[in-house]
């Protein structure tokens, strides 16, 4: 099942795409952090409906919060 992602960028623009798991969830936002040279723990992000995460500098990638939705291999 595919949800909208936005992802606040440090320009203040919101991108959107759909993902489908927590792996595409973590790619988005490294890409986008790359993209903005960032780290992707640093970006704003919402994923469907649920509140909106806002990025913390002190954390690091591995902290990214991707409850609810599945993993690569759940969707296969």
């Amino acid at each position: 099942m595919l949800v909208n992602l936005k992802i606040w960028t440090p320009d203040g623009d919101v991108l959107q795409t759909d993902i489908e798991n927590q792996e595409d969830l973590v790619r988005e936002l490294r890409a986008t952090g790359q993209k903005y040279c960032c780290r992707a723990s640093d970006l704003d992000y919402q994923v469907g409906d649920g509140i909106r995460v806002v990025g913390d500098p002190t954390t690091n990638d591995r902290s990214i919060e991707a409850s609810g939705l599945t993993t690569a291999d759940e969707t296969l």
